[in-house]
């Protein structure tokens, strides 16, 4: 057995119901079909084994496959229209919403061989809606009528050959059709008499359950006290349920003496007058108290009249009672008259009346005006059955006059003297009035008395809010709202779930709504039989009403069994509780569906509150639900859910967005889709979709990334702006870098011609001048030659590949030895070191570090340069370092930047450009670099390669 403390299972008996229900239908003896509302393909999703079986299929080729694919008409058959009237039908249920009963029709089935076979069938069309009116599914039933028509065509034949046969036929059947008008007129008052029976069968079961309930609900609690004993409120409750249901099974049992004749009464001359106003007294109390005033004129009589007192006090109780409970303001009335030779007793109300097609069945069994406005919906449905038949056992009649919205008069007529009772049940002696009345008077106030309007009041305390640590906001214990039109019922539920929520009351459902709209409640707890709405009536104005469409509600019904509790949970209800129940087994259902309902109210918060746009969408193209980041679109939340949501995508971009709807219809999520979207001001924006398709419903989020799109759009327009400036600025660097040297290699020429050949005229002050000269005009030449290199390292294009650093540290520094091999370098190069990047600009880049280790370490006697690598924060660090002349570091930050030195060129020649190259290889390669050294003491140089995945 389940712990009633556990949260319920809810999934699990979902899925096992489903199953179940899938189970039962594939055993239906009927030829039925369910499709898909997805025209035009009609998707099947079930059939029964009996339509598998007339079709010579299996559920494996019939199943998710389009309906007219597996069902084609007969290609033999040029004439065929089964596939065309069939579409047709489908069509217009889903026009209509409604059935479709096609006429019988010609449709060839595909045999097991093959071959077509000839097959005559009578469809009908059913659409299954949902609660909100939108077709889930569409029943295809048909009917094999082959044999019928094809013997029809053979009767054709033989129809000259019966004439004689059919005139005796006719006679027969006349006769027939006779005796089966009587037969149908016999079986429509049977069932009749059927319905009212199983109508008063649930009123009566309600009536048990409900005092049950709160007979048991008490007893138990008491017995899990330590004193194990009943007292206070409790006690006095149990005792008046006692009382409502030994009153019931008395009116039961009256009944069915009533209907047996073995009901024991006993008749004696009684002053009808003064017993029947002693009777309306006792009923003053429970009338007057919801102002309404009582008016009892009692006239005396001239005789007594035979009646039995306990018969006749059971008569004028449900008369006032009826009346109290149909009549909500104005007067109830008694009065007693002399009529020649009867007496008449009427009790009059000014209520809701009766309807006039009403009027001939209110004193039949079982029978209750449907839709009636009342005080209450507890009631048999005998009341007034029992009233006719006491009256009757009494020689008497009663009738009734009604007028809707003005009242009611119910008379009751008794004739004069004995003649025309049983001799035997009559006793004789003196007149009584009330020695013996008001003997069951106290059943019937006591129940009045709780019903609406009643003395305890309708809310009751609110729980204390839920304590909190320290620092912590405290919250509110979550509000329950329980509806019943029974006040004893009412206060039991709401003292069991008090001391947990805070608790509100109503007595039907119509104050129920009202106060769910007005204030809406973490959960509804509500009885389903009540007057004016009922809980079913109360649970589709709940889910039809945006605000309270998800606030989760459980039922209470005294009808017991699976198919009450699937009615109920097909309505809507979140849950079916039945009476009798146990305390504990109703807290642990409300405290599961509290629960489930405040995390869906997390997560509605967040659907509210996203920035993003939120949806949820059907394959149809429809939205179903948006969240209010939609605004941002201009449109209202009804003009987009009235339209498919394709209409408001851009022209350019309905293909794709057609094509991925595809996708998703097969099951495959988007994880970014974009399109643009008219907004109502007619501008478009961008937005980025990520979708999860689900039992064909979709689940979206957009973000709208037109800010992006319009920047991304921006930049491209800024980098063709810069990539064409670069085009032309390197056009201008070669032109400028073109003029410039020429004129540098004249003055370079001309000045070593001097030199070489006017040597001799010249004294030494003369050749140191032009020596001057060649040097300024090789170091310009050479500057050029950095910062052409710089542009190119800038601006050229990436090519990525598999690079040996150590290789090309020893080619640079190679080449570096050739160039002076007068110069001893004690040169250390790790093997091995390998990454990806450009080759041509890393060789650069290894030719401007290397270069710079071997001009610093010029006056070492001892020089000494290494190439490495270090581990680093997840990628290796290389180094290049050298004991030259080091650098002051707190000049550091000017290394890298172009034309700056912190040498002197009388110390060490240079232009200043080379670390800045070093710097724009190494962050085109994702990389870092950096400079650590100290003056005589060396320096070194270490960059990272590929920090950020990528290259540029």
């Amino acid at each position: 057995m389940r712990d009633v403390d556990e949260p319920l299972a809810v999934s699990e008996a979902d899925e096992a119901f489903v199953r179940d229900l899938r189970l039962l239908f594939e055993a239906s003896p009927d030829v039925l079909l369910v499709l898909l509302p997805d025209a035009p393909r009609y998707t099947m999703v079930a059939a029964t084994n009996t339509r598998l079986a007339a079709t010579h299929t299996t559920r494996e080729q019939t199943h998710g496959r389009p309906l007219f694919e597996v069902f084609p008409d007969n290609p033999d058959d040029p004439d065929a229209t089964g596939t065309s009237n069939l579409r047709a039908s489908l069509e217009r249920v889903l026009a209509t919403r409604g059935p479709d009963t096609m006429a019988v029709q010609r449709y060839d089935i595909r045999g097991p061989d093959g071959t077509f076979e000839t097959k005559y069938w009578s469809p009908k069309n059913i659409p299954v809606l949902s609660p909100s009116g939108e077709i889930l599914y569409i029943l295809h039933r048909v009917e094999d009528v082959t044999e019928l028509v094809q013997a029809t065509q053979l009767g054709e034949e033989l129809r000259g050959k019966t004439h004689a046969m059919e005139r005796e036929v006719i006679k027969r059947s006349q006769e027939l059709a006779a005796a089966n008008d009587e037969l149908r007129r016999a079986n429509a008052r049977l069932g009749e008499f059927d319905a009212a029976k199983t109508a008063f069968y649930s009123n009566v079961s309600h009536e048990f359950r409900t005092p049950l309930t709160l007979l048991l609900g008490p007893i138990e609690d008491a017995l899990a006290s330590p004193e194990q004993a009943l007292s206070g409120e409790a006690l006095k409750l149990t005792h008046r349920n006692a009382l409502r249901l030994t009153r019931l099974v008395n009116s039961l049992l009256d009944f069915s003496q009533i209907e047996a004749g073995r009901i024991q009464a006993s008749y004696q001359p009684t002053d009808v007058s003064a017993l029947t106003a002693y009777l309306a007294s006792a009923f003053r109390s429970a009338i007057e108290r919801t102002g309404i005033r009582l008016e009892v004129d009692c006239e005396s009589l001239p005789e007594p009249v035979f009646i039995d007192h306990d018969l006749w006090e059971k008569v004028v109780l449900n008369l006032l009672s009826n009346a109290l409970k149909f009549t909500f303001e104005g007067t109830i009335g008694v009065s007693v008259r002399w009529r020649d030779d009867h007496v008449e007793i009427a009790v009059r109300d000014t209520g809701t009346g009766i309807p006039e097609q009403e009027l001939p069945h209110i004193f039949e069994r079982f029978h209750r005006v449907v839709g009636a406005r009342s005080r209450t919906h507890e009631g048999s449905g005998i009341g007034l059955a029992l009233v006719h038949d006491l009256v009757r056992l009494h020689g008497g009649a009663v009738r009734v006059t009604s007028q809707p919205g003005v009242g009611s008069t119910f008379t009751v007529s008794l004739p004069r003297g004995s003649g025309h009772l049983p001799p035997e049940r009559i006793k004789t002696g003196g007149s009584s009035s009330t020695s013996r009345g008001g003997r069951v008077a106290p059943f019937f106030v006591e129940e009045a008395l709780r019903w609406r309007g009643g003395s305890k009041p309708a809310v009751a305390e609110p729980a204390a809010a839920i304590a909190a640590p320290s620092g912590f906001i405290t919250r509110a214990p979550a509000r329950v709202l329980v509806v019943d039109d029974n006040a004893d019922l009412r206060d039991y539920i709401a003292g069991i779930l008090s001391p947990h929520y805070a608790v509100e009351t109503a007595d039907d459902g119509l104050a129920a709504l009202d106060a769910a709209r007005r204030c809406q409640p973490a959960l509804i707890l509500s009885d389903v039989m009540m007057p004016n709405l009922d809980g079913f009536g109360l649970l589709r104005a709940l889910r039809s009403d945006p605000k309270t469409h998800d606030v989760p509600v459980i039922l209470l019904s005294a009808r017991a069994g699976e198919e009450a509790t699937i009615e109920g949970l097909e309505g809507g209800a979140d849950d079916y509780l039945v009476k009798p129940f146990a305390a504990r087994e109703l807290l642990a259902r409300v405290r599961t569906h509290v629960e489930l309902a405040r995390q869906r109210a997390v997560l509605e918060r967040f659907f509210t509150l996203s920035l993003d746009m939120m949806c949820i969408a059907d394959l149809d193209g429809y939205f179903k639900r948006i969240s209010p980041a939609f605004d941002v679109l201009g449109y209202s939340r009804e003009e987009l859910l009235s339209r498919p949501f394709i209409d408001f995508v851009h022209p350019d971009d309905k293909a794709a967005t057609s094509a991925e709807l595809e996708r998703l219809a097969r099951g495959i999520s988007s994880l970014r889709f974009e399109a643009r979207y008219r907004c109502k001001d007619g501008t478009y924006r961008w937005l980025a979709w990520t979708t999860a398709p689900e039992s064909g419903t979709l689940y979206s989020v957009a973000r709208d990334v037109t800010e992006i799109k319009q920047t991304q759009e921006a930049l491209a327009r800024a980098r063709d702006v810069a990539e064409e400036a670069n085009r032309e600025l390197e056009a201008f660097s070669y032109s400028v870098a073109h003029d410039l040297r020429a004129p540098l290699r004249s003055i370079d020429g001309f000045s070593q011609a001097l030199l070489e050949d006017y040597a001799a005229s010249l004294d030494a002050e003369g050749r140191k001048y032009l020596s001057f000269v060649r040097e300024a005009a090789q170091q310009m030449a050479q500057l050029i030659d950095d910062l052409l290199a710089l542009s190119r390292v800038t601006r050229s294009e990436l090519r990525d590949g598999e690079v040996n650093l150590s290789e090309l540290a020893r080619s640079a520094l190679a080449r570096l030895q050739r160039s002076h091999p007068d110069r001893r370098v004690d040169v250390v190069i790790q093997d091995g070191l390998t990454s990806h990047g450009d080759s041509r600009l890393l060789a650069v880049m290894f030719d401007n570090l290397l270069g710079n280790a071997w001009k610093f370490t010029g006056k070492r006697e001892e020089a000494r340069i290494e190439f490495g690598a270090a581990a680093g924060d997840g990628h290796p660090v290389y180094f290049v370092r050298d004991n030259g002349a080091g650098f002051d570091a707190a000049y550091v930050s000017k290394l890298f930047g172009v034309f700056q030195r912190l040498h002197s060129a009388a110390e060490f020649e240079g232009t200043g450009v080379g670390l800045a190259t070093v710097r724009r290889v190494v962050s085109r390669h994702k990389g870092r670099v950096w400079a650590e050294g100290a003056i005589d003491r060396g320096a070194t140089f270490s960059f990272t390669l590929h920090e950020r995945d990528r290259l540029e």
